[in-house]
């Protein structure tokens, strides 16, 4: 009797103790290796398309939670801003912490934070809490960006790293244009809370595939100071390129987001559009940097990088004089917003993807101090500039033709001026 108890229930849970021993080390299937490389170029990527989501899934709702919580729309729109905060905070912490703790343990321990809080979310009393939710949003996501680098460099070398890496971008591209159209029809359909739970849904999606396929490679604890981290961060932020890199990116990084802020407002409440409009518009514009960033893709096996930034660049000051053209002449509508915008995306999907690999590239040794560091820094420099943008009030093509123009001098002189000199000595 003790022998078949044994074999029918004590032997098969014993058995059971080797992955949850391992869970935080070990996928739970093991498949083979090119399958393996496969689930990597789509659930890595993943990881930051979700952080693309993060960002203004819940933009068109903008209004309405204004409306829900009696807020300003100035102090709504702020809640992006703080999330972006979070974002960067989370970067420099977990930039650290990648050296020391197993990836899968972080990535999935963020996954399953990040779709507690949107749990929460359905439930916030005022618009202080929402305020204290977005931050932890956006300090959780922002392991999905530094980890998703990290186990994409620890994996690949060579060409196959550079295509992972553009991967990685071009996700949270995809994660940004589609989230306004989702966030959009979501909205209108069952409100704002809505929103919230699809981020639970997306992260809960994202845990079991990772859980599943991901496993750690050549994981060594290390044992590093904080005078050690200090260091690490001093060497990589006394690098001109890395700083006129990340001043670029911040600057582009901040134009994609001027919509997302502003953008709900004037289509719904300026032009009395519905959350879908705004949503359809959203898409359309985030369509501009994907198709940049694909054209982009296509030419870089035969092309520089350096040659194909300074292409990217010679569009966008075409495009922002279009822009600002039209905003002399042009009617107010909705296609004269769009139109410039869409081309001015399309201009940074040449730039921004090639500038963060070659800081990235030039820093291989130090992956997720660099990748925290460059993504910490761009999110606190555009949050501060989307603070500014936030409260400016925007009511006609004019002032977002200002603010798209102050944009993009700002990238063009720092690159032929800096950016561009210091990479061609590397």
């Amino acid at each position: 009797m003790k022998l078949a108890l044994y074999s029918c229930i004590i032997k098969p849970l014993n058995n059971f103790q080797i992955p949850v021993k391992n869970f935080f080390h070990t996928a739970l299937l093991s498949v083979k290796t090119e399958t393996y490389f496969t689930l990597l170029f789509i659930i890595i990527p993943a990881l930051n398309f979700i952080s693309g989501l993060n960002i203004d899934l819940y933009a068109p709702s903008l209004p309405a939670i204004a409306t829900y919580y009696s807020v300003s729309p100035a102090l709504v729109k702020s809640t992006i801003g703080i999330g972006m905060v979070g974002f960067a905070i989370g970067c420099v912490v977990f930039g650290s912490l990648f050296h020391i703790f197993s990836h899968r343990s972080i990535i999935l321990g963020g996954l399953l934070g990040y779709a507690i809080m949107g749990l929460l979310a359905l439930i916030c009393p005022n618009i202080a809490v929402f305020f204290v939710i977005r931050f932890i949003q956006g300090f959780l996501i922002s392991i999905m960006s530094v980890g998703a680098r990290v186990v994409m460099v620890e994996n690949f070398s060579g060409h196959r790293l550079n295509v992972g890496l553009l991967y990685i971008s071009l996700a949270f591209s995809l994660g940004t244009i589609l989230a306004p159209f989702i966030g959009g029809m979501l909205q209108y359909h069952f409100g704002w809370h809505a929103n919230f739970l699809a981020y639970t849904v997306f992260a809960g999606l994202l845990f079991l595939a990772y859980a599943l396929f991901i496993s750690e490679k050549n994981f060594v604890k290390e044992k590093i100071s904080v005078r050690q981290i200090a260091v690490n961060y001093s060497r990589v932020l006394r690098s001109r390129l890395f700083v006129a890199g990340m001043l670029m990116v911040s600057c582009a990084y901040t134009a994609a987001m001027v919509f997302p802020t502003v953008g709900g407002f004037l289509v719904e409440t300026v032009l009395q559009r519905s959350a879908i409009a705004y949503g359809n518009a959203a898409l359309l514009i985030g369509l501009g940097f994907l198709f940049g960033s694909l054209l982009n893709r296509l030419f870089i096996k035969t092309i520089i990088m350096l040659r194909l930034i300074s292409i990217g660049f010679i569009m966008l000051l075409v495009f922002t004089v279009l822009q600002v053209v039209l905003a002399m002449f042009a009617p107010f509508n909705l296609f004269v917003i769009v139109l410039p915008i869409f081309l001015i995306g399309f201009a940074l999907g040449f730039t921004n993807n090639n500038i963060m690999v070659i800081c990235l590239r030039h820093f291989t040794g130090h992956a997720s101090i660099v990748s925290a560091a460059f993504l910490s820094l761009q999110l606190l420099v555009a949050s501060c500039i989307l603070f500014v943008v936030s409260h400016i009030h925007v009511e006609g093509l004019k002032m977002l033709a200002a603010i798209f123009a102050v944009l993009s001098l700002s990238q063009i002189v720092l690159y032929y001026a800096v950016f561009k000199p210091v990479a061609k000595e590397i």
